[in-house]
């Protein structure tokens, strides 16, 4: 995304109330943005922005001198790092490269510049015990000479299926896919996390609608404010009378609108702690 049409993304948001504002990939890794500190100098600079949240694997700093990573580790409110395996077999069959003690040492590098913000999420394929787990974060804090707490967001071998995979093909190892849910009513997540891609299209859901099927607008043409109070999104809301949409039908990423009652973390931010 070019920087001008990134500042507009971020002004329309602020035009809307603002919040929680997460920079992050559809596909590739968000350290391979060439724009990203760019990116950052220009959320942190507007007040609107609650908080500012973004995942990475991890693996590609070599190309940030030590500086610059500390800048990007510490802009964040919360660094999440998918821990894609817990050994060199699993990280290879998951990313299909053998750079095992490369993810180490990267990751490493980004803890020496937590300050209690680094969040790891675990991808993983195999069963473990949580002292598995505990082992592998005390090894990875011991390399990296780094001492404060490092939180855990979920430990899985569970995987949704953004509706283009085969849920009933087998996974390596221990892992399974996420069975599809029935489908009730309107599904929460889009409430909470719209996208809007590198061209400008804003997407009803983040749920990697990569050709963005569920189309709103596009920002270049029109505002945030003007997509979200156009017709295709009182459409992409109202499931009971236009039914639901053919790409979320086998999405396993579904919470239904009721569960907002019980999880207002979803408003708050506090999803992302």
């Amino acid at each position: 995304m070019s920087l001008d049409l990134f500042k507009k993304v971020v002004s329309d948001y602020e035009e809307i109330g603002g919040g929680v504002f997460v920079i992050a990939e559809l596909v590739g890794d968000i350290l391979l943005d060439k724009y990203l500190p760019e990116r950052i100098e220009i959320v942190k600079g507007n007040k609107a922005i609650s908080k500012l949240i973004t995942t990475t694997n991890g693996v590609s700093t070599a190309q940030y001198d030590n500086d610059t990573l500390q800048f990007i580790v510490q802009s964040f409110d919360r660094f999440r790092i998918s821990i894609y395996g817990l050994d060199a077999e699993e990280h290879k069959a998951i990313t299909r490269r053998d750079d095992y003690d490369k993810a180490l040492d990267s990751i490493s590098r980004i803890l020496r510049y937590s300050t209690g913000n680094v969040q790891f999420l675990f991808r993983l394929l195999k069963s473990y015990s949580d002292e598995k787990v505990s082992q592998w974060i005390a090894d990875i804090k011991a390399r990296s000479n780094y001492q404060g707490h490092i939180k855990v967001g979920d430990v899985r071998n569970q995987y949704s299926n953004w509706s283009i995979l085969d849920i009933n093909s087998k996974l390596p190892f221990d892992a399974k896919f996420v069975p599809l849910a029935k489908i009730a009513e309107t599904c929460l997540t889009p409430l909470v996390a719209p996208a809007v891609t590198a061209n400008g299209d804003v997407s009803f859901c983040a749920c990697a609608d990569f050709d963005v099927k569920l189309l709103l607008g596009n920002i270049n043409n029109s505002s945030l404010r003007e997509i979200y109070n156009g017709e295709n999104c009182k459409r992409f809301y109202n499931w009971k009378k236009y039914g639901v949409p053919d790409f979320c039908k086998t999405c396993t990423f579904y919470v239904p609108m009721r569960a907002i009652k019980r999880q207002p973390a979803y408003f708050s931010g506090d999803i992302f702690n």
